[in-house]
């Protein structure tokens, strides 16, 4: 089963039908670009409500549309709270981290979320905890990552109770290529994984859905609590990073000498031929002024890369040394400005950028820079910046240990995700050379149409459309919309549809007069009292009322 927690949902309302004393809008709903992958569902104003009330987590001031008791069956109030529904969904699955909420992804998606992912996890785990006796649940750490199909419980040793250890189950991905023996076998050599800077692990073991794997748990978090001033590390992602109320940008020694131990443990990895390519702040953990990168299983159990959705779009990214080197370039810009960068590829470095900092960001994020290969780890490392960064002596020496097996295993894995990378990429490119050809088709279907009749004006509810299909090109495609059965501004108005039946009809123009566009009593009483008689045509009249004797 797909569980590609990275792929953005997109939703249009089609339309809304008043059906007994309510309404019901109709949500066409599709994942990624792949148009076959769509759906529609129906939901009601208080569907809308019930979300919008478990939302309230994160912080953020979203815009649904007020409660209505008298009035709200009317035909230009329904069509009004659709629009208004529509830019509130917009905002919800444009959001980098309400978006992936278990809560907006069963609202948009039931069929694909009807198990209970925590339940599912706390089984697997039972089981492993049979055959290792000496572990013990102490609480589970619900909502406090991003992933869905990755759960995370507090747990103890009954031969160390000192240190907390968290363990994480995580269900193998759609990347996995791997049988299960190779996948256990790979995972089995994190435990001999020694670097100071990425964090060890104490425990791994898999089965056929999954993985579980046990660490120390880090009581200051990560790289990105850091930055959001989090206090509660246990507490939810979305009140920690949906709307923190203050983003801390790193001073220049703190980004020098984290981004220097990020490259070191990256340039480490790369020479043992291990996958990563799973670098964000969320994986960056802190132990005193020591970061630590984690999260080295998730390659090996198939798990897609938290900035795939943007990696997917870039043809230049290609293997996992570049997926890595990009993001950094991420992780960077997110030290340096203290918020996450939203989008693919920036178009300039913002002129608020550190200066020594400005130079690496447009190498590695910037839209020029990503139109050709990406420098490695190791180059970076060179660069000005990081060259002169003094690490602390006395620090554990790096060591992995691979049999050779395990190697082409390695490579395979190597292999196997850079073409599932290059496939999902050419499927992207097809689509918007795709979408390009019907954009322009249509544009010159238009401009044939006002060759041939060059009174015809596009109406306003068509321009708003052509926008919004515009900004959901990659939807669009996937949902076919029926505009009679849509319940909209230009079915309502019915003096709209008038004024454009004289337009289009020139030959009436002395026949019916024009009213006004905005359909309303009062702009008909205007029209009305300023009528004029003497701009009638004067006409001769035979009158023939006199009786005949």
């Amino acid at each position: 089963m797909d569980n590609d927690d990275t792929i953005p949902l997109t939703c249009l309302i089609e339309k809304a039908e008043i059906i007994d004393s309510h309404v019901e809008y109709t949500l066409a709903v599709q994942r990624g670009c792949n148009t076959e992958n769509s759906w529609k569902i129906q939901r009601r104003y208080n569907d809308f409500v019930t979300l919008h009330a478990a939302l309230q987590i994160c912080g953020k001031d979203l815009p649904l549309p007020p409660k209505k008791i008298f009035g709200n069956l009317d035909k230009e109030f329904v069509a009004m709270r659709k629009q208004q529904l529509q830019v509130y969904v917009n905002i919800i699955l444009e959001d980098p981290f309400i978006s992936h909420c278990l809560t907006v992804k069963k609202f948009f998606d039931p069929t694909r979320h009807i198990i209970d992912h925590y339940d599912n996890a706390l089984q697997n785990v039972s089981m492993f905890f049979r055959s290792e006796q000496t572990w013990d649940i102490v609480e589970p750490l619900k909502n406090i990552g991003w992933r869905l199909h990755k759960n995370y419980f507090l747990v103890k040793s009954k031969y160390d109770t000192k240190i907390p250890k968290v363990l994480t189950w995580a269900d193998t991905g759609h990347l996995s290529k791997l049988s299960h023996k190779d996948r256990q076998s790979i995972l089995k050599l994190l435990p001999t994984l020694q670097h100071p800077y990425i964090q060890s692990v104490l425990l791994t073991d898999s089965n056929d859905l999954g993985g579980v794997i046990i660490r120390n748990f880090t009581v200051q978090g990560s790289l990105r609590d850091y930055i959001c001033k989090t206090k509660i590390i246990k507490q939810h992602y979305l009140k920690k990073y949906a709307n923190p109320k203050l983003y801390h940008p790193l001073v220049l020694p703190e980004i020098k000498t984290f981004g220097r131990q990020i490259l070191e443990a990256l340039k480490f990895l790369h020479s043992r031929g291990w996958p990563y390519g799973h670098l964000h702040t969320g994986n960056v953990l802190l132990e005193g002024s020591i970061c630590k990168i984690s999260d080295m299983e998730n390659t090996p159990l198939g798990l897609p890369s938290y900035y795939r959705n943007f990696i997917v779009t870039i043809k230049k990214i290609q293997t996992k040394e570049n997926e890595d080197s990009y993001c950094f370039g991420r992780v960077l810009y997110e030290m340096a400005f203290g918020e996450p960068l939203t989008t693919a590829a920036l178009e300039a470095v913002p002129a608020r950028c550190i200066p020594a900092v400005a130079p690496i960001l447009e190498t590695l994020v910037t839209a020029n820079a990503l139109k050709s290969s990406l420098p490695s780890a190791n180059d970076i490392l060179k660069m000005t910046l990081f060259c002169d960064v003094v690490l602390p002596a006395g620090i554990e020496k790096p060591t992995l240990k691979i049999p050779s097996k395990l190697k082409e295993v390695l490579r395979n894995i190597h292999e196997n995700s850079e073409l599932k990378l290059r496939e999902e990429q050419k499927v992207i490119s097809q689509f918007r050379r795709l979408s390009k050809a019907q954009a322009q088709q249509l544009s010159e279907e238009e401009r044939r149409k006002r060759r041939k009749n060059p009174k015809i004006k596009k109406s306003p509810s068509c321009t708003d459309d052509n926008q919004h299909d515009q900004s959901n090109s990659g939807h669009s495609e996937g949902v076919k919309m029926n505009p009679s059965e849509m319940v909209d501004d230009a079915e309502l108005d019915m003096t709209t549809n008038q004024s454009s039946d004289h337009q289009a009809n020139p030959s009436n123009a002395d026949s019916a007069p024009v009213l006004p566009a905005t359909g309303s009593k009062a702009g008909l009483l205007n029209s009305i009292s300023s009528f004029n008689k003497s701009t009638l045509n004067p006409t001769s009249t035979n009158d023939r009322s006199t009786p005949i004797l």
